[in-house]
């Protein structure tokens, strides 16, 4: 260790995280399927509360350790992704880039749907899914016909 000097300390850090994250691998990952499988469609407070009130208890009850202040972006956010996303002009916040994350995990499984309540990331959506998926269906709830797109969606 001596013979990387000034690199050490981080080195010692970062085998000290991977040590914490080989811990909580398996919960981590529990959580993320069920994050990006079922909480898509709510919104970035609702998403939380479910992840504290619920799921993470439940993993806990069953003595899995999970990461304590999870969050979908850390445990599965590729730095570089991340930041090409905020280049080309996604909103840097929690709940767009969790729905970045959901759209690329589940893009051959699946559509995802999405909520996007202040409409900071419709642009974004539709220019970076728009080139990929040309069935691509975004609707207001204030739309008289939101509803049948929702349908059409599902």
């Amino acid at each position: 260790m001596s013979s990387i000097g000034s690199e050490k300390e981080r080195w010692i850090t970062t085998k000290a995280k991977l040590a914490e994250d080989k811990i909580s691998l398996l919960g981590d990952c529990i959580l993320s399927a069920a994050f990006i499988t079922y909480l898509g469609p709510f919104e970035g407070t609702y998403r939380m509360k479910i992840m504290r009130e619920t799921w993470q208890p439940l993993i806990s009850a069953y003595q899995i350790k999970q990461t304590t202040n999870f969050s979908l972006k850390e445990i599965l956010g590729e730095v570089n992704q991340l930041a090409e996303w905020g280049i080309n002009g996604l909103p840097n916040e929690n709940v767009s880039y969790e729905n970045m994350i959901i759209i690329e995990e589940s893009k051959r499984k699946m559509y995802p749907v999405l909520i996007d309540p202040q409409g900071q990331a419709l642009k974004y959506f539709r220019d970076y899914l728009g080139r990929k998926h040309k069935d691509l269906i975004s609707t207001k709830i204030t739309q008289p016909n939101a509803i049948g797109q929702i349908e059409k969606a599902i």
